[in-house]
């Protein structure tokens, strides 16, 4: 069975990132809607916080999909496949460590 789940941020509270749509007209605040098959029991703000952290992680995967060029990394036998995407990513995590290092 699915539910709706309506979550309401303040717009003051988002200074970090953005998140949520203007679904009506009111002032100061920003709506998120998710539909989940989630248990009854779990609390709508942790099923909001988790959908959240699956969005960063899809993300992740466009970004090596544009920057690596993942798509076009397959090779004929699976552990050559394989390599090269772990090889990818790990460079992709050593770029983000470095520019994290840049940054501080």
């Amino acid at each position: 069975m699915a539910r709706l789940i309506g979550i309401r941020h303040r717009v003051q509270d988002k200074t970090r990132r953005a998140g949520g749509k203007l679904l009506i007209d009111c002032p100061g605040y920003l709506y998120q809607m998710l539909v989940t098959n989630l248990a009854l029991n779990s609390p709508p703000l942790a099923v909001g916080r988790d959908y959240n952290g699956r969005a960063a992680c899809e993300n992740v995967i466009k970004e090596l999909d544009h920057g690596y060029a993942l798509p076009d990394l397959a090779c004929a036998a699976f552990w050559a496949t394989e390599a090269a995407l772990n090889l990818a990513v790990l460079t992709h995590n050593l770029i983000v460590l470095f520019e994290r290092k840049l940054v501080c």
